[in-house]
């Protein structure tokens, strides 16, 4: 965190918590469980000594993970808990055998705004990760576009970044 673009977060065990309170107000939480992986030690050469390492993955539970509209139906759920408007019929589901994920557009004043709201599911059908931005639209009226040459000046500014949303 810095005095121009200030942050909070807080780390405990598995469990995470990031609240950005410059740009778009983004912040996630995230939590993993590690009895959900299953990990096997792995001897790997490095700089010609050997060293033991494990290499966990996820474990295949996939008749834990609910269906599509089950997770429409839970992410929509959590972010109206949180206070966020989302419209479950603009969600795109994704699910499979290793976890699944729920995105909602972030559509303000009937503008998407390309700054989604995410849920996700780990490997046991737990959801472990959420994602969205706190900002909202202000009018503060009409400003002319500036000129591509003035653009490619701001391009090493980080303040200045967009994106498309991602229906396009």
């Amino acid at each position: 965190a810095t005095p121009e673009y200030p942050s909070y977060s807080v780390q405990l065990e598995n469990t995470s918590l990031g609240i950005y309170f410059s740009g778009t107000g983004s912040w996630y939480y995230s939590s993993w469980n590690p009895d959900h992986y299953s990990c096997t030690s792995v001897s790997s050469p490095q700089d010609g000594e050997a060293r033991n390492d494990e290499d966990c993955n996820p474990k295949s539970t996939p008749e834990l993970i609910p269906n599509e509209s089950d997770l429409i139906e839970q992410a929509s759920d959590v972010f109206e808990d949180l206070g966020f408007k989302v419209d479950s019929a603009s969600a795109t589901a994704w699910r499979s055998e290793w976890g699944a994920s729920v995105t909602f557009p972030n559509i303000q004043n009937g503008i998407n705004t390309g700054m989604d709201f995410y849920a996700g599911w780990d490997s046991r059908g737990d959801l472990n990760y959420l994602a969205g931005h706190s900002f909202r639209l202000v009018e503060r009226g009409s400003f002319d576009t500036i000129s591509a040459f003035d653009a490619v000046s701001r391009l090493s500014d980080g303040r200045w970044y967009g994106s498309a949303p991602s229906s396009y």
